[in-house]
Parts: C-alpha cells; sequence; structure tokens
C-alpha cells in the first residue's frame, strides 16, 4: 500500500525460492494487489514484453535476479523490505477485496506468439484450494513441498494449499525442476504429507 499499490493492480514478482516469497505474494494480495510471477531467468525480451503489457509500476525482487531497467517501474529489494517494514504498516486502510478481484497473473509460454497474462480471481484460487482441501481432507497437521517455480499455476497451489488449512509448507532449496530422487528426500527430510504434479510430471515421477 505504501508503494500506491491500487486495487486489481499487477505487482511484479522476480524472485528465486525463498522463505520471504510468500509473505511478499500475501501482502501484494492483501493490499489489493495481483502478484504477477516472472521467471528470474526468463529471456530479456519477453521480460519486457510482459511487463509492457500488464502495466506494471511495481517489481519487487530478490538478490541475485538479473532483469532488465523497465522505465517508469519502480524496484524493491524484497529482504529490504521486509526488513525495513517494521510498524510502516500499523494502523493502515487495507482495499476491500472480493471473490471478483484478480489475485495473481500468470503468462501463458508464448509458443504460438508473444506471451498472454491469465488473470485469476480470488474466487478463482479459493474455489480450487477449498476443493481439494476437502477433497483429500486437508488439515492443520498436512505440509506441502513447494518446489515448483511460481510462474506456473501449480506452483501458486502448492504455496498456499497447506496454508488454507492452517498446515505449513517446505520450501526445496533448489530452483528449477527436480529429479524424483531429490523430491523424495524433500519429502521424508519435512515429513510433507501431500504433493502435487501436473499428469506429465506425476507420469516422470513415477517412472
Amino acid at each position: 500500500v505504501s508503494f500506491g499499490t491500487g486495487k486489481g493492480e499487477p505487482v511484479g514478482v522476480v524472485a528465486r525460492r525463498c522463505l520471504e516469497l510468500p509473505v511478499v505474494l500475501l501482502g501484494v494480495m492483501k493490499a489489493g494487489g495481483a502478484f504477477m510471477p516472472i521467471d528470474p531467468d526468463e529471456p530479456q525480451a519477453r521480460f519486457r514484453t510482459m511487463a509492457g503489457v500488464s502495466g506494471i509500476r511495481l517489481l519487487v525482487s530478490n538478490s541475485g535476479c538479473g532483469f532488465p531497467v523497465l522505465p517508469g517501474v519502480r524496484v524493491a529489494d524484497m529482504h529490504e523490505l521486509l526488513r525495513d517494514i517494521g510498524d510502516a504498516g500499523v494502523g493502515m486502510t487495507l482495499p476491500k477485496v472480493d471473490s471478483n478481484d484478480p489475485a495473481y497473473v500468470i503468462h501463458t509460454s508464448g509458443s504460438t506468439g508473444a506471451p498472454k497474462g491469465a488473470v485469476l480471481t480470488h474466487g478463482n484460487i479459493s474455489v480450487r484450494l477449498l476443493a481439494v482441501r476437502d477433497l483429500f481432507g486437508l488439515g492443520h497437521g498436512d505440509r506441502t513441498l513447494h518446489k515448483t517455480p511460481m510462474s506456473f499455476d501449480v506452483g501458486v497451489t502448492e504455496l498456499f494449499q497447506a496454508l488454507v488449512c492452517g498446515g505449513s509448507v517446505a520450501m526445496a532449496d533448489e530452483d528449477g525442476p527436480l529429479d524424483p530422487i531429490r523430491i523424495i528426500d524433500l519429502v521424508c527430510e519435512h515429513a510433507v504429507s501431500y504433493l502435487h504434479f501436473t499428469p506429465s510430471g506425476l507420469r516422470r515421477f513415477l517412472d
């Protein structure tokens, strides 16, 4: 809010997986904005296209992420942002967000042309997360493994699924795809009770 983020406004998030990431994403949504994850390894031309089409005015990143200079876009380091925030939000009036407001923006691969942003609402993601909770009986004792980049829908589900149930999230310490053996190691190490895969990803894992 202090950065002037308006209700429904996209906020770019360029970050490697880290413990601060869920805090930043929840903060963007709490402020009324819609987070727009961008893979730090995106080609610069695609990066500029995504940022330009979406009209972002704020980009939140963490150290070690290189990206092109974008005119008119303010950049905030998430580590410094969270370190210095202190009591800045105390007494601040937050916008009221309803189910039809944007929660996040995911871009297509652009394989058939320029990447296009798909806007998902709070209602969209809530229906999905609550349906999975009820289907599998997830609760406060469950833990998910966040192993997929946030630029894919699976990454969003992995991060928020346990949180809506009062559970917890184990963050994989590597970026990029994980091999099945490493996933098994992380599941055992962190007592993960719920894994999310795409059909093709599950097939590779089982093979």
